[in-house]
């Protein structure tokens, strides 16, 4: 007896995990009928495009019901393999909770920066746009000074330790994570912080900075005030 019947090959194991219980191999001839080459592309196309899901690749039996299998055969007790085999066609992509947190919370990782320096000048350029951070005014803590621009210190780094968790307290673990960047401009005596003369109508006081020569790094693509005048670099 002759059928046309339309298979799956799966492996042994997907099956019949102990080798014991399988039974004895099939005693029959099987031929495979060459595919039309219209659906040995499609077929190959869907496995190959990394684009598609997982499930869009699978290729079950109405995906291919040009490809058929020949079994010659006498044993009449030989039923062609059905789809209802207990095995998935598409096997269930296993379900990953991070990206269910990721798709419900899409603000955490802008949130949380992985770089902490990232972060600082985030908020602080967030700030400026926004107009919440001035700059070159009376106590200001951002300075557009002959050098570059100048962060008040410990008071710009206060304000992003209140900003984090309400403690300023902690302003000198970020500043010391800016530091570490090596992004600011040292003063002549080899010192992180730069002292810069305040002049004012009727007095003048000494303030320190982080120095940064790059004006983008605190203003990023904004356009940069124009220089204060009234602060300068004390030698």
């Amino acid at each position: 007896m002759r059928w046309t019947v339309t298979l799956i090959k799966i492996p042994l194991t997907k099956i019949w995990s102990n080798p014991e219980r399988r039974p004895e191999p099939f005693a029959g001839s099987i031929s495979v009928i060459e595919r039309e080459s219209s659906v040995v592309n499609d077929a190959a196309d869907a496995k190959l495009d990394p684009s598609q899901p997982a499930s869009a690749t699978c290729l079950t039996s109405k995906n291919i019901e040009n490809d058929s299998t020949e079994i010659d055969t006498d044993d009449t007790t030989i039923l062609p393999l059905m789809v209802d085999s207990g095995i998935d066609e598409c096997p269930e992509i296993p379900h990953d909770a991070n990206l269910d947190e990721q798709s419900s919370n899409p603000d955490k990782s802008a949130k949380e920066p992985i770089d902490p320096v990232d972060g600082f000048f985030a908020w602080l350029q967030n700030g400026i746009r926004q107009g919440i951070i001035k700059s070159n005014q009376p106590k200001a803590r951002v300075h557009v000074v002959n050098e570059g621009v100048a962060l008040m210190t410990p008071g710009i780094f206060q304000d992003y330790a209140v900003f984090q968790d309400g403690n300023p307290g902690n302003w000198s673990v970020i500043q010391k994570k800016v530091l570490k960047k090596n992004w600011h401009v040292r003063g002549e005596n080899g010192l992180n912080v730069v002292k810069y003369q305040v002049s004012g109508a009727s007095k003048s006081t000494t303030v320190n900075a982080i120095l940064f020569e790059e004006l983008s790094t605190v203003f990023g693509a904004r356009s940069a005030p124009a220089i204060n005048p009234h602060l300068q670099k004390v030698p």
